[in-house]
Order: C-alpha cells, then structure tokens, then sequence
C-alpha cells in the first residue's frame, strides 16, 4: 500500500467522515479507515472522498470537548512503524 504525508491543520467531524480543513482554507472531506496507539502515540488513517487519493496518515492528539489536532509524522521510523500496523490492520479487516 502506498500512504502520503500531508499537511492540515483543522478538523472538524461527522459521523465517520471527517472534514479536514487546509491552511489555504480547501475543506477535503475523508473516510476514516483506521484508528490505532503505537506506544501511548494515537494515530489516524484516512482516505479523502475524491476518486484517485490516497491514504494518508496523521498522529493525532485530542484536547477539550471536541477538539483534535493532526500532526504530520516527520520522523521515519516512525513512518514506518505506523505504516506496518496500518497494513496489519488492513490484512485484518480483509
């Protein structure tokens, strides 16, 4: 499978659907495909609602009510470690 680093910084949700908000202001809707821990770290998988994306992949922190803030994952192994339990969770869900 192939995943891509993305940059966003709002989020707003509905059902299982989340709307992610760009610093340019572009609202992309998303299907969430998978939320998981890796060593206490919460991350998030999501497929934007448009034909030919790809998945992309957030650690991910949640603060008040209904607030949560994505963050991109900069570092490699952890990249990787993420990646990893996606596709286990994907072959799982098969």
């Amino acid at each position: 499978m192939d995943y891509s680093k993305s940059a966003n910084n709002e989020i707003s949700e509905s059902e299982n659907i989340l709307t992610l908000i760009q610093e340019d202001g572009t609202q992309v809707e998303c299907y969430i495909i998978a939320v998981f821990d890796i060593d206490e770290k919460e991350y998030i998988a999501l497929l934007p609602k448009e034909p030919g994306n790809e998945i992309v992949l957030f650690r991910y922190s949640l603060y008040g009510d209904d607030e949560m803030c994505l963050c991109n994952i900069d570092n490699n192994d952890e990249w990787q470690e993420a990646v990893s339990r996606l596709d286990e969770l994907m072959e799982e869900g098969e």
